[in-house]
């Protein structure tokens, strides 16, 4: 089974303004990637996604948030590794927290799917130096980026 690391712009763009149709796809897309977490994937969580999930400050979109992560099957605990690695990433050009999702998802050997174009655009760039796929939901579950 491929596994999944979904980064909290993922997790929450259900709950962005649903009026632009590329908002709008990329939830569809983010629902049947979660849909098929029960039996096609494997949805990885991390201390990284905990902690961001905990600075949520609408407190409904932060309980089904939550109860979406119940779901997951995996989790990465971050160590030293990790933080060695979030150092790499930093220097590729990658936010710091973004560089440990990176390497939380690099640990688990999943998938990296974002919605955040920042993030994309540093992959790109960087494809080669990277130790796992990162796309965008829309685009991975279409079949790029190694996709299905």
């Amino acid at each position: 089974m491929r596994k999944i690391y979904l980064d909290v712009c993922c997790l929450c763009r259900p709950f962005d303004n649903q009026d632009q149709y590329t908002i709008r796809q990329d939830s569809e897309s983010i629902k049947e990637i979660l849909k098929r977490c029960h039996n096609q994937y494997i949805l990885v969580g991390s201390e990284m996604i905990d902690d961001e999930l905990c600075r949520i400050g609408n407190s409904h979109k932060k309980d089904v948030v939550n109860a979406i992560m119940q779901i997951s099957r995996e989790y990465v605990v971050i160590d030293n590794e990790i933080k060695k690695r979030t150092y790499v990433l930093k220097s590729m050009g990658f936010h710091s927290a973004d560089a440990i999702h990176i390497a939380c998802a690099e640990r688990a050997q999943s998938i990296f799917l974002t919605t955040d174009k920042q993030i994309l655009q540093i992959a790109k760039r960087n494809s080669q130096l990277l130790n796992t796929p990162i796309a965008h939901p829309v685009i991975w579950l279409e079949g790029g980026v190694n996709g299905d």
